[in-house]
């Protein structure tokens, strides 16, 4: 009595059976040819951006790194810079206090001559420190670049 109930709604057993067939079929042939060359792609495509991310995460290290040696390159610099100023300094009172024992145009040559001193070791100073920080720069510089590409 189903069978014909059925029937009467236009259900047909051996229409339905043929369409699930076909539709095995479709999805077998959409799951070979379709799904897995796109799960192919997009795990390819999952692979190559976690490499990104992790060569960014190895860029991003070695560029803290190099800052880091850098502002330690920089302390440095100013450590030796502040000594020889005060050697400088220490010097150049010595020689004023001998100025002053001696007297005299004696007196403002030495005065004159430990100005030019250290006018002298203060520009020289400078010029070491910025040819030292432009050697590092490009030391840096050079090492992150070359980081980013590897």
């Amino acid at each position: 009595m189903e069978a014909g109930l059925l029937g009467k709604l236009g259900f047909d057993l051996e229409v339905a059976i043929a369409n699930l067939v076909n539709f095995l079929v479709i999805f077998l042939l959409f799951r070979i040819f379709f799904f897995k060359p796109l799960q192919k792609t997009i795990d390819a495509r999952r692979q190559k951006i976690e490499q990104g991310l992790q060569n960014a995460i190895v860029a991003e290290q070695a560029l803290k790194d190099a800052q880091s040696q850098a502002h330690d390159v920089l302390l440095e610099a100013k450590k030796q810079a502040e000594v020889l100023l005060e050697d400088a300094r220490t010097h150049a009172v010595k020689m004023r206090e001998q100025a002053v024992l001696e007297g005299g145009t004696e007196r403002a040559r030495l005065v004159a001559q430990a100005s030019q001193q250290i006018d002298q070791e203060r520009k020289r100073m400078e010029e070491d420190v910025e040819r030292d920080m432009s050697r590092l720069v490009a030391s840096l510089s050079e090492k992150v670049v070359s980081g980013e590409h590897k």
